[in-house]
């Protein structure tokens, strides 16, 4: 009963993870719906038992975090080196 129900929550933020991410314009925040999609999606793998395809997910996750640096990151950078000069 117990695995049931922390079944349909991790699959109740999966499914709005999902359209968060498709519907956010800001695509930092798009990132992290991401994020939150994918740190869940190993979630359902743990419950299920499927540990190495929990692995490659978090492997995943960390291949997408140079995104939200790379998203975030321009307001960061010297201003010659910001596109245009200015």
């Amino acid at each position: 009963m117990i695995n049931q129900l922390i079944f349909a929550y991790f699959a109740a933020v999966i499914i709005v993870s999902a359209v968060l991410v498709i519907t956010r314009k800001n695509p930092v925040h798009s990132v992290m719906f991401m994020l939150l999609l994918f740190f869940h999606i190993a979630g359902v793998f743990v419950l299920l038992g499927a540990q190495l395809a929990e692995r490659m997910d978090a492997a995943v996750d960390v291949g997408v975090r140079p995104l939200v640096d790379a998203a975030d990151g321009v307001d960061h950078l010297p201003r010659p080196l910001r596109a245009g000069g200015v």
